[in-house]
C-alpha cells in the first residue's frame, strides 16, 4: 500500500475509540454504556496489508505490516521477523480478505480471519484459510501479533460480507483479576489441554470452544460453528496434545489469544487460540487453528 494512505487506517482506528469512550447521556444525565467498539479499522488494516502483499511482494508486507514481535509458523512457532527479511523478494501473488472481525472492549486487539490465495507458476492457485491477531501500538499503528494458515481447496472468493460477531457482556470487576490476564489464558489452555486428555475430545470442546467458534484444520475449509466440528469429527478418532508456548491478552482482559505446538494423530502440528471472555469471567475459544506440519523429504538414500 502506498504510504500516503497509511494514515486513513490509523485516523479510522481513533475515531473508533473516541465513539467507545464517550458515550451519550441517559435519561437520568447519567452518562450511557459506551457502545462497542467498531471492528473496521483492523478489517481496513488486514485489507491494506494484502493490498500492499499484491503491490509490493509478500516479503515488503509481512515486515511492514508485522510487529517486531510477530509470532509466524514455518511450520513451528518463530517469533520475530528476522527470518522474513531472509525472504527472496518477489514470488507467487498471495492475497486474502477477512470474512470475520471481532476488537476487545479498549480497542487495542482484535482478530481478522478468511480465505487467502495465491497465484502458483504454470496457472494453478492454492487456497486456505489465514488467521491473524493484531494490536494497536502506541502510536495507533495497526500491527499482527500472530499469523497462522491453513491450506484447503478452492472457495468462494471473496468473500460476501465480514462477519462482526456481537460483543459478549463485560466480566463483573469481581470475575477478573487485573494484570493477571495473560496467567489465567495460559492456565486455561493448560485445562483444556487436561480435560482433552482426561474427558475425551467432545466434552472438552463442549466445555471450552465457544458455541459459534470457528474451527479450522489442515486440508478443509474451517468449520462456523463447535456443533458442526464435533459433527465432523463424529466418524474420527482426532486426537491433540499440546504445549503453549505463549500468550497476548488486550489490556480490557477480554480478548486474548495462545499459541503452541503438539500433535494431531501422532504426527507434529501448530496451533493457535483467539479466545473471549465470558460474562463469568471465564475464557472460551471463538477461533482454534490446528495446522499439520508437512512430511519431511525422502531423505534420498
Amino acid at each position: 500500500m502506498p504510504r500516503w494512505r497509511r494514515p486513513a487506517v490509523y485516523l479510522l482506528a481513533m475515531a473508533a475509540l473516541l465513539t467507545a469512550a464517550c458515550g451519550p447521556a441517559d435519561e437520568t444525565g447519567e452518562a450511557a454504556a459506551p457502545p462497542p467498539p467498531d471492528p473496521e479499522p483492523v478489517i481496513a488494516a488486514e485489507r491494506a496489508f494484502s493490498a500492499t502483499s499484491v503491490a509490493e511482494g509478500t516479503r515488503a508486507a509481512f515486515l511492514e505490516w508485522f510487529a517486531p514481535d510477530a509470532v509466524s509458523f514455518g511450520p513451528g512457532p518463530i517469533r520475530g521477523t528476522e527470518h522474513i527479511a531472509a525472504w527472496p523478494p518477489g514470488g507467487p501473488t498471495l492475497e486474502w480478505a477477512p470474512e470475520l472481525a471481532e476488537v476487545s472492549a479498549d480497542g487495542r486487539m482484535g482478530y481478522t480471519f478468511g480465505p487467502y490465495r495465491q497465484a502458483l507458476p504454470g496457472g494453478a492457485t492454492a487456497w486456505g484459510h489465514y488467521h491473524s491477531m493484531w494490536r494497536r501500538d502506541d502510536e495507533g499503528a495497526w500491527r499482527v501479533a500472530l499469523d497462522i494458515g491453513t491450506p484447503h481447496g478452492p472457495v468462494p472468493w471473496p468473500p460476501e460480507s465480514v462477519a462482526t460477531p456481537a460483543p459478549t457482556a463485560t466480566p463483573a470487576p469481581e470475575a477478573v483479576r487485573p494484570g493477571d490476564g495473560r496467567a489465567d489464558l495460559l492456565e486455561r489452555d493448560r485445562a483444556y489441554g487436561a480435560a482433552y486428555a482426561s474427558d475425551g475430545r467432545d466434552a472438552a470442546a463442549e466445555t471450552f470452544i465457544a458455541p459459534r467458534a470457528r474451527v479450522s484444520r489442515t486440508g478443509t475449509p474451517p468449520w462456523p460453528s463447535r456443533s458442526d466440528a464435533l459433527a465432523a469429527w463424529a466418524d474420527s478418532d482426532e486426537q491433540l496434545t499440546w504445549t503453549p508456548d505463549g500468550a497476548g491478552v488486550a489490556d480490557s482482559e477480554d480478548l486474548g489469544y495462545t499459541w503452541g505446538s503438539g500433535t494431531l494423530g501422532g504426527a507434529p502440528m501448530s496451533y493457535a487460540r483467539f479466545w473471549r471472555r465470558g460474562p463469568e469471567g471465564a475464557w472460551q475459544v471463538v477461533v482454534e487453528v490446528v495446522a499439520s506440519h508437512p512430511p519431511p523429504p525422502p531423505s534420498g538414500n
